[in-house]
């Protein structure tokens, strides 16, 4: 995390618990508050902020070993590659092709097998016994008004979401230009 970030956070945190929207934030602290807190963070915290991620920070390193099939460890070592090792540089290319196909081809399958699980997900048992219950066109008519249902109620909520946030952002830009005023 960088300084920018830190201190992005830090403001979102502390401008959360200065705005009344209940139960999302409360007003804890007065523009004058939030005024004093930033300052004291500035000259503190950010100030030193380096340092503490050199102090508290993770030191980590990384060892690499080979295990042959016996589990043995045995070191790496450039000088004994073998030949079968090296790919031709026309042969990498195909390899590459054959490695995305079969890639594409699980997946495929992997997805054909998962749609109907995850369309019924949030249906109870009961309802999976109705739907088990009818021909295979009428399953089908099912998923489809079930996935159009699920994603105008999905669109519904984003809009709703989107809308508190833009109401959010203004109050915010509000409270800004009064900090700025005193």
């Amino acid at each position: 995390m960088t300084t920018i970030q830190a201190f992005d956070y830090f403001k979102a945190l502390l401008f959360k618990h200065s705005v009344e929207r209940p139960p999302y934030s409360i007003a804890i602290y007065t523009p004058a508050d939030i005024k004093a807190i930033v300052d004291y963070t500035l000259n503190t915290y950010f100030r030193h902020f380096k340092m503490y991620l050199y102090a508290f920070g993770e030191n980590v390193e990384l060892q690499i070993t080979e295990e042959d099939d016996k589990g043995e460890k045995k070191e790496k070592d450039e000088a004994n590659t073998k030949e079968e090792d090296v790919i031709p540089l026309g042969e990498e290319e195909e390899l590459n092709q054959v490695a995305k196909e079969e890639e594409a081809a699980e997946k495929k399958k992997a997805a054909e097998s998962e749609a109907p699980k995850t369309d019924i997900a949030d249906l109870s048992a009961e309802d999976e016994k109705q739907i088990q219950d009818l021909s295979q066109d009428e399953q089908k008519e099912f998923y489809a008004l079930f996935k159009d249902l699920s994603t105008k109620m999905q669109e519904e909520f984003q809009k709703k979401v989107s809308e508190q946030q833009q109401d959010f952002t203004k109050r915010l830009e509000t409270l800004f230009a009064s900090m700025k005023k005193a």
